[in-house]
Protein backbone atom coordinates (compact mmCIF):
# COMPACT_ATOMS: atom_id res chain seq x y z
CA UNK A 1 0.00 0.00 0.00
CA UNK A 2 1.24 3.15 -0.84
CA UNK A 3 1.60 6.41 1.53
CA UNK A 4 3.99 8.83 -0.58
CA UNK A 5 2.71 11.77 -2.23
CA UNK A 6 2.92 11.84 -6.02
CA UNK A 7 5.99 13.81 -7.83
CA UNK A 8 3.22 15.44 -10.26
CA UNK A 9 0.19 17.73 -9.82
CA UNK A 10 -2.42 16.77 -12.07
CA UNK A 11 -4.47 19.75 -13.51
CA UNK A 12 -7.91 20.95 -12.80
CA UNK A 13 -9.03 19.41 -15.96
CA UNK A 14 -7.34 15.81 -15.24
CA UNK A 15 -8.75 16.21 -11.75
CA UNK A 16 -12.26 16.89 -13.04
CA UNK A 17 -11.88 13.59 -15.59
CA UNK A 18 -10.93 11.57 -12.34
CA UNK A 19 -13.67 12.43 -10.04
CA UNK A 20 -16.60 11.82 -13.08
CA UNK A 21 -14.73 8.69 -13.73
CA UNK A 22 -14.97 7.75 -9.61
CA UNK A 23 -18.41 9.33 -9.68
CA UNK A 24 -20.01 6.88 -12.08
CA UNK A 25 -18.44 3.97 -10.46
CA UNK A 26 -19.57 5.11 -6.95
CA UNK A 27 -22.83 5.45 -8.90
CA UNK A 28 -23.20 1.86 -9.81
CA UNK A 29 -21.24 1.56 -13.45
CA UNK A 30 -18.57 -0.68 -14.07
CA UNK A 31 -17.49 -0.35 -17.41
CA UNK A 32 -16.18 3.48 -18.47
CA UNK A 33 -14.54 5.06 -21.52
CA UNK A 34 -12.50 7.96 -21.33
CA UNK A 35 -11.93 10.86 -24.00
CA UNK A 36 -9.18 12.76 -23.95
CA UNK A 37 -7.46 14.14 -27.08
CA UNK A 38 -3.73 13.25 -28.10
CA UNK A 39 -1.66 15.53 -25.26
CA UNK A 40 -4.63 15.95 -23.26
CA UNK A 41 -2.69 12.99 -20.71
CA UNK A 42 -4.66 10.18 -20.61
CA UNK A 43 -1.61 8.20 -19.07
CA UNK A 44 -1.66 10.88 -16.47
CA UNK A 45 -5.03 10.48 -15.25
CA UNK A 46 -4.66 6.75 -15.34
CA UNK A 47 -1.47 6.54 -13.44
CA UNK A 48 -3.43 8.68 -10.90
CA UNK A 49 -6.46 6.64 -10.71
CA UNK A 50 -3.94 3.34 -10.56
CA UNK A 51 -2.52 4.75 -7.54
CA UNK A 52 -5.75 5.24 -5.66
CA UNK A 53 -6.70 1.81 -6.55
CA UNK A 54 -3.80 0.92 -5.12
CA UNK A 55 -3.72 3.03 -1.89
CA UNK A 56 -6.78 0.74 -0.97
CA UNK A 57 -5.32 -2.47 -1.60
CA UNK A 58 -6.52 -2.80 -5.06
CA UNK A 59 -4.91 -4.80 -7.77
CA UNK A 60 -4.95 -3.41 -11.54
CA UNK A 61 -4.24 -4.79 -14.71
CA UNK A 62 -3.49 -2.38 -17.35
CA UNK A 63 -3.22 -3.37 -21.33
CA UNK A 64 -1.64 -1.98 -24.07
CA UNK A 65 -1.34 -2.95 -27.96
CA UNK A 66 2.27 -1.69 -28.67
CA UNK A 67 5.10 -1.82 -26.40
CA UNK A 68 6.29 1.23 -26.53
CA UNK A 69 3.02 2.10 -24.45
CA UNK A 70 3.74 -0.24 -21.81
CA UNK A 71 7.44 1.48 -21.25
CA UNK A 72 5.42 5.00 -20.86
CA UNK A 73 2.81 3.86 -18.49
CA UNK A 74 5.50 2.04 -16.18
CA UNK A 75 7.62 5.03 -16.31
CA UNK A 76 4.76 7.11 -15.17
CA UNK A 77 4.34 5.05 -12.41
CA UNK A 78 7.77 4.79 -11.13
CA UNK A 79 8.25 8.68 -11.61
CA UNK A 80 5.28 9.86 -10.44
CA UNK A 81 3.93 7.60 -8.41
CA UNK A 82 6.80 5.11 -7.16
CA UNK A 83 4.60 2.49 -7.87
CA UNK A 84 6.97 -0.74 -9.12
CA UNK A 85 4.59 -2.68 -12.04
CA UNK A 86 5.36 -5.68 -13.07
CA UNK A 87 5.26 -6.35 -16.72
CA UNK A 88 3.67 -9.05 -18.82
CA UNK A 89 5.42 -9.19 -22.21
CA UNK A 90 7.32 -12.04 -24.03
CA UNK A 91 10.10 -13.68 -21.75
CA UNK A 92 10.08 -10.71 -19.59
CA UNK A 93 10.47 -12.08 -15.53
CA UNK A 94 6.93 -11.42 -13.93
CA UNK A 95 6.07 -10.36 -10.27
CA UNK A 96 2.65 -12.03 -10.03
CA UNK A 97 2.02 -10.80 -6.95
CA UNK A 98 2.48 -7.24 -7.48
CA UNK A 99 -0.65 -4.44 -7.19
CA UNK A 100 -0.33 -3.30 -10.92
CA UNK A 101 0.81 -5.54 -14.04
CA UNK A 102 1.19 -4.01 -17.20
CA UNK A 103 0.95 -6.49 -20.02
CA UNK A 104 0.77 -6.86 -23.71
CA UNK A 105 -2.90 -8.04 -25.04
CA UNK A 106 -0.96 -9.91 -27.27
CA UNK A 107 0.78 -11.70 -24.51
CA UNK A 108 -2.33 -12.48 -22.64
CA UNK A 109 -3.61 -13.71 -25.46
CA UNK A 110 -1.58 -17.62 -25.04
CA UNK A 111 -1.77 -16.92 -21.04
CA UNK A 112 -4.08 -17.55 -17.93
CA UNK A 113 -5.49 -14.34 -16.51
CA UNK A 114 -4.17 -13.44 -13.38
CA UNK A 115 -6.57 -13.49 -10.35
CA UNK A 116 -8.14 -10.48 -7.87
CA UNK A 117 -7.48 -7.55 -10.55
CA UNK A 118 -10.30 -4.87 -9.05
CA UNK A 119 -9.85 -2.44 -12.00
CA UNK A 120 -8.76 -3.00 -15.74
CA UNK A 121 -7.68 -0.34 -17.91
CA UNK A 122 -7.69 -0.56 -21.83
CA UNK A 123 -5.02 1.82 -23.35
CA UNK A 124 -6.14 2.60 -27.22
CA UNK A 125 -9.82 1.63 -26.87
CA UNK A 126 -10.74 2.80 -29.99
CA UNK A 127 -8.64 0.26 -31.47
CA UNK A 128 -7.92 -2.78 -28.84
CA UNK A 129 -11.87 -2.87 -27.70
CA UNK A 130 -12.56 -5.33 -30.85
CA UNK A 131 -9.48 -7.24 -30.02
CA UNK A 132 -10.72 -11.05 -29.02
CA UNK A 133 -8.03 -10.93 -26.37
CA UNK A 134 -10.05 -7.89 -24.87
CA UNK A 135 -13.70 -9.58 -25.34
CA UNK A 136 -12.74 -12.38 -23.18
CA UNK A 137 -10.69 -10.38 -20.19
CA UNK A 138 -13.97 -8.36 -19.90
CA UNK A 139 -16.43 -11.64 -19.73
CA UNK A 140 -13.45 -13.62 -17.29
CA UNK A 141 -13.23 -10.34 -14.71
CA UNK A 142 -16.91 -9.68 -15.27
CA UNK A 143 -18.21 -13.58 -14.48
CA UNK A 144 -19.95 -13.15 -18.45
CA UNK A 145 -22.56 -10.11 -16.65
CA UNK A 146 -21.61 -6.70 -17.05
CA UNK A 147 -23.88 -5.60 -15.10
CA UNK A 148 -22.95 -7.40 -11.85
CA UNK A 149 -19.13 -7.29 -12.29
CA UNK A 150 -17.34 -6.24 -9.11
CA UNK A 151 -14.17 -5.87 -11.30
CA UNK A 152 -14.02 -2.17 -13.00
CA UNK A 153 -13.18 -0.73 -16.65
CA UNK A 154 -11.97 1.64 -18.03
CA UNK A 155 -11.12 2.16 -21.70
CA UNK A 156 -8.58 5.52 -22.70
CA UNK A 157 -9.47 6.81 -26.07
CA UNK A 158 -8.33 10.09 -28.45
CA UNK A 159 -10.61 8.87 -31.05
CA UNK A 160 -14.09 7.63 -29.71
CA UNK A 161 -15.19 5.86 -32.93
CA UNK A 162 -14.27 3.89 -35.62
CA UNK A 163 -14.95 3.97 -39.66
CA UNK A 164 -17.18 1.46 -39.82
CA UNK A 165 -20.68 2.97 -38.63
CA UNK A 166 -21.78 -0.28 -37.13
CA UNK A 167 -19.24 -0.30 -34.89
CA UNK A 168 -19.27 1.28 -31.45
CA UNK A 169 -18.42 1.32 -27.82
CA UNK A 170 -22.17 0.91 -26.10
CA UNK A 171 -21.62 -3.21 -25.87
CA UNK A 172 -18.31 -2.19 -24.01
CA UNK A 173 -18.28 0.55 -22.07
CA UNK A 174 -21.89 1.11 -19.77
CA UNK A 175 -20.88 5.22 -19.35
CA UNK A 176 -18.23 8.00 -21.28
CA UNK A 177 -15.99 10.62 -19.67
CA UNK A 178 -15.43 13.47 -22.23
CA UNK A 179 -12.61 15.75 -21.41
CA UNK A 180 -11.62 19.16 -23.53
CA UNK A 181 -11.14 18.99 -27.68
CA UNK A 182 -8.24 20.20 -28.20
CA UNK A 183 -9.21 23.57 -29.55
CA UNK A 184 -10.04 23.80 -26.05
CA UNK A 185 -6.61 22.66 -24.01
CA UNK A 186 -4.56 25.11 -26.27
CA UNK A 187 -7.02 27.41 -24.97
CA UNK A 188 -6.48 26.82 -21.46
CA UNK A 189 -2.70 26.47 -21.73
CA UNK A 190 -2.60 22.31 -21.32
CA UNK A 191 -1.10 22.17 -24.92
CA UNK A 192 0.96 24.07 -27.55
CA UNK A 193 -1.30 25.59 -30.22
CA UNK A 194 -1.79 23.36 -33.38
CA UNK A 195 -0.21 25.05 -36.43
CA UNK A 196 -0.37 23.50 -39.56
CA UNK A 197 2.35 23.38 -42.82
CA UNK A 198 1.26 22.40 -46.17
CA UNK A 199 -0.36 22.92 -49.54
CA UNK A 200 -3.52 23.09 -50.41
CA UNK A 201 -5.85 23.14 -53.23
CA UNK A 202 -4.10 20.54 -54.92
CA UNK A 203 -6.86 18.03 -54.73
CA UNK A 204 -10.62 18.77 -55.26
CA UNK A 205 -11.60 16.27 -52.07
CA UNK A 206 -15.40 16.75 -53.96
CA UNK A 207 -14.37 13.68 -56.04
CA UNK A 208 -13.03 11.17 -53.14
CA UNK A 209 -15.63 8.96 -51.81
CA UNK A 210 -14.99 7.00 -48.77
CA UNK A 211 -14.49 3.13 -48.45
CA UNK A 212 -14.56 0.85 -45.72
CA UNK A 213 -11.66 2.12 -43.81
CA UNK A 214 -10.27 4.95 -46.30
CA UNK A 215 -10.86 6.56 -49.83
CA UNK A 216 -11.69 3.51 -52.72
CA UNK A 217 -8.65 3.73 -55.33
CA UNK A 218 -11.03 4.10 -57.82
CA UNK A 219 -11.48 7.75 -56.32
CA UNK A 220 -8.25 9.07 -55.75
CA UNK A 221 -7.34 7.61 -59.39
CA UNK A 222 -9.57 10.81 -60.27
CA UNK A 223 -7.43 13.16 -58.23
CA UNK A 224 -4.08 11.54 -58.30
CA UNK A 225 -2.94 11.70 -61.83
CA UNK A 226 0.13 12.43 -63.69
CA UNK A 227 -0.63 16.26 -63.52
CA UNK A 228 -1.08 16.47 -59.90
CA UNK A 229 2.55 14.42 -59.13
CA UNK A 230 3.92 16.85 -61.04
CA UNK A 231 2.37 19.72 -58.80
CA UNK A 232 3.31 17.48 -55.71
CA UNK A 233 7.60 17.78 -56.83
CA UNK A 234 7.29 21.64 -57.88
CA UNK A 235 5.74 22.30 -54.45
CA UNK A 236 8.03 19.78 -52.72
CA UNK A 237 11.10 21.34 -54.43
CA UNK A 238 10.01 25.15 -54.07
CA UNK A 239 9.57 24.30 -50.27
CA UNK A 240 13.11 22.98 -49.93
CA UNK A 241 14.43 26.05 -51.73
CA UNK A 242 12.81 28.23 -49.06
CA UNK A 243 14.00 26.36 -46.11
CA UNK A 244 17.81 27.09 -47.53
CA UNK A 245 17.40 30.35 -48.13
CA UNK A 246 15.62 30.87 -44.70
CA UNK A 247 18.88 28.81 -42.97
CA UNK A 248 21.16 31.30 -44.77
CA UNK A 249 19.59 34.17 -43.95
CA UNK A 250 19.11 33.14 -40.17
CA UNK A 251 23.60 32.10 -40.65
CA UNK A 252 23.13 28.16 -40.76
Amino acid sequence: MLSIAPAIQLTSIQQDLLAKIESYYNAGKNSCLLFLPTGGGKTIVAADLIARWVRKGKRVLFCCHRIKLVSQTVDKLQRFYGIEAAVIHGANPVNYQAPVQVTMLQTLNNRELLENIDLVIFDEAHTTSYWGTTYNIMLHYSGEIFALSKCKFLGLTGSPWRTKQDQGFCQFYDCLVVGPYLDELAAAGQITPVRHFGWGGLIDYSKLTMGAEDYTTESLELVCDGAFNEKVVLQYRYSLTTIEQLLQVNGF
